[in-house]
């Protein structure tokens, strides 16, 4: 979904936009889910939509983008936002909405748009203010194919993706367009000039940790949300043709096995892939067996690289480095109308990544961000041989990047996870799968964005999670399979040697590396190819660079300098997919 609104009557979607476009639109054609739609009403263009929820009337135009989980009596989710907003004219419902979801309304009596995003901002939405219109889009490149020069380079945020794999707070690799936060409408009055506001209707601060109750007692109410949450969601499902990824973690285990055991969902399938974190195939094997379900096995071809890696740089605006190993699924995938995921489901309910520091130093902001660098952070100072100096200056790691992010949060005990949720999962985590699974697909479900798990697994007191409730959950809500092993489950002692090497900040420094290492020779070749084949952004010395990497190949430098020369040449350049492999 994307468009624009204008206040001037010279400013028209015809001379606005560029050939570009059309670019654009047949990627998404080819994978059959592009829509093209032009609603030209007023000062407003919408160009187009990924998916075909849309309820218009006279007076409102609603295009939603996402799942409500909740069954909706023979309508869509778009006409039941209109219906809501046609009985009191305002957003106030907005708040009772349970789902994973974006939507645009449009009161053309009022002349006003909303954009609104989830509780959890789980599906991308970006927005670009400028002084005679307004662009907005679920991607970056399209709000970029509707303008004829690009902003400027936010260079800021690139310093912040090559130390986190992902930016931090508003930011994106341009000035002036930003993501709409979580929980956040915005509304854009227009007329004779445009007015833009924008309102908080619900946040993570309103999640309070409950200890009232036993350990014992929280596993029991756990195993009871996570059952209620699954029957809901194949009730959603009850017609589609599913697929659920399966790995060897607890996330997907408690999806699959409580839908298949609590509900009448049962002809779904699951597929599996090599994740880079442990052992999936034997005990994916072993869950399939347990559960009777229906296993693809997918394995990392050995050109995953060459086969995939422009692609998912594009389908990610170049946003996420992590994500590869999802693309080989892809051909799998698109054959089916919902995929379903587990998505966010760690950080909800477990404790990894926060640790009893986090909740011993929640006031320290200044502690909690140079811990968050050591946890999430990689090094890059070697770049500076390569790249101008202005520019290394810009992107050199700085503290204060996190401590701002920081401030934002109240210092709970749940601070750690908030931060992470509103960085690592909304700005990394959410956009691989919305923007590479939710091009080949109807629909994408995420069940751990459902507002009952969210809200009980941060209300988990942190002593609780370091005791390992979410195995116990898990356990009890499926016994029979409380034997199989899973690469989520945690060791007290290796939890231990972690919380000590975390507090050593200047110790171990870590360089941006790929999701897949080692790689093959196939793939290993490709990339060196490819990296000599590309133009390279005038910023960054090609020939040196190759000179240095040419007897010795440092796969993890090679990758990150991809990273910029990728979106160099497809977001700045604004060459097609087609175009980058001719080159190579």
């Amino acid at each position: 979904m994307f468009g624009v609104v204008h206040d001037n009557s010279f400013l028209s979607l015809n001379n606005l936009k560029n050939d570009k476009l059309h670019k654009f639109s047949s990627i998404y054609s080819e994978q059959k889910t592009w829509r093209d739609i032009n609603y030209l009403v007023g000062n407003l263009d919408i160009v187009g939509s990924f998916n075909k929820d849309i309820a218009n009337n006279e007076s409102i135009l609603v295009i939603f983008q996402g799942n409500l989980f909740c069954k909706l009596n023979q309508i869509t989710a778009a006409q039941q936002v209109l219906n809501s907003y046609s009985e009191k004219k305002d957003l106030s419902f907005v708040k009772k909405l349970n789902g994973s979801f974006n939507f645009l309304l449009l009161d053309r009596e009022a002349k006003s748009i909303f954009l609104a995003t989830d509780k959890c901002g789980s599906r991308p939405l970006f927005v670009y203010p400028n002084k005679n219109y307004f662009l907005f889009g679920s991607e970056i490149k399209l709000i970029l194919s509707l303008i004829k020069e690009n902003p400027q380079i936010n260079w800021k945020a690139w310093g912040q993706y090559l130390t986190f794999r992902f930016t931090l707070g508003d930011n994106t690799f341009y000035q002036g367009i930003h993501p709409i936060p979580n929980g956040t409408i915005f509304k854009i009055n227009f007329g004779k000039r445009i007015f833009i506001s924008q309102k908080k209707y619900w946040d993570f601060s309103e999640i309070t940790i409950n200890s009232n109750s036993s350990f014992k007692k929280k596993i029991a109410e756990g195993a009871e949300v996570f059952r209620d949450a699954f029957v809901t969601l194949s009730k959603v499902l009850e017609k589609d043709k599913i697929i659920i990824a399966l790995s060897g973690g607890l996330d997907s285990r408690s999806i699959v096995g409580g839908l298949k055991k609590y509900t009448n969902l049962q002809n779904f399938d699951t597929i599996t892939t090599l994740h880079p974190c442990g052992p999936e195939r034997d005990i994916v094997t072993e869950l399939t067996r347990a559960l009777a379900l229906k296993n693809t096995y997918v394995d990392r071809p050995n050109s995953i690289y060459r086969d995939f890696f422009i692609l998912k740089a594009y389908l990610t605006d170049c946003l996420v480095q992590e994500h590869l190993w999802v693309t080989p699924m892809l051909g799998i995938i698109k054959k089916y109308e919902a995929y379903i995921d587990g998505v966010a489901g760690d950080i909800i309910m477990r404790s990894t990544r926060v640790r009893p520091i986090h909740i011993e130093k929640k006031r320290d902001t200044e502690f909690l961000a140079k811990l968050f660098k050591k946890q999430f952070g990689f090094e890059y100072n070697w770049l500076r041989n390569y790249i101008d100096k202005n520019i290394y200056d810009q992107i050199e790691y700085s503290n204060e990047w996190a401590i701002n992010e920081f401030k934002k949060i109240e210092p709970t005990d749940n601070r750690m996870v908030i931060f992470l949720m509103k960085n690592r999962v909304r700005n990394g985590i959410s956009i691989a799968p919305n923007n590479i699974i939710g091009n080949s697909v109807k629909r994408v479900f995420q069940p751990f964005y459902n507002d009952n798990l969210v809200n009980f697994g941060l209300s988990l007191p942190h002593h609780y999670k370091f005791r390992f409730i979410y195995r116990q959950i898990v356990n009890a809500l499926l016994p029979e399979i409380s034997h199989i092993n899973s690469t989520s489950d945690e060791d007290s002692k290796k939890l231990i040697s972690y919380d000590q090497r975390i507090i050593q900040f200047d110790q171990n420094p870590r360089e941006l590396i790929s999701d897949y290492s080692p790689i093959s020779q196939t793939d290993q070749k490709y990339l060196l190819k490819l990296v000599k084949s590309l133009p390279f952004p005038p910023f960054i010395n090609k020939n040196k660079f190759l000179k240095d990497n040419e007897r010795v190949i440092m796969l993890h430098r090679i990758n990150t300098i991809l990273d910029l020369v990728l979106w160099f040449n497809l977001f700045q350049r604004k060459e097609s997919i087609e175009s980058l492999k001719k080159m190579n």
